[in-house]
């Protein structure tokens, strides 16, 4: 938990900044949040889940949950 200070609210916004995350609005409504740890670099992830533009793939947009950076897929 010390690794997280930005909470999905946050992130969110970033998110939504970066373009192309959509919330769902039948199955997965809204935006879901995932934290997981990279096993590789160790860090602390945190993923906005949405949907692209036609609503047809799940999307994730992925951060630093400690210093809140932009995870390049």
């Amino acid at each position: 938990m010390s690794d997280i200070n930005y909470d999905s609210l946050q992130l969110l916004k970033k998110a939504l900044e970066k373009g192309g995350i959509h919330p769902g609005k039948d199955w997965a409504k809204g935006y879901n949040f995932m934290l997981s740890k990279d096993p590789e670099t160790n860090i602390t992830l945190m993923l906005v889940i949405g949907w692209n533009s036609d609503y047809k793939k799940m999307v994730a947009v992925a951060f630093n949950a400690t210093t809140g950076e932009y995870i390049q897929p």
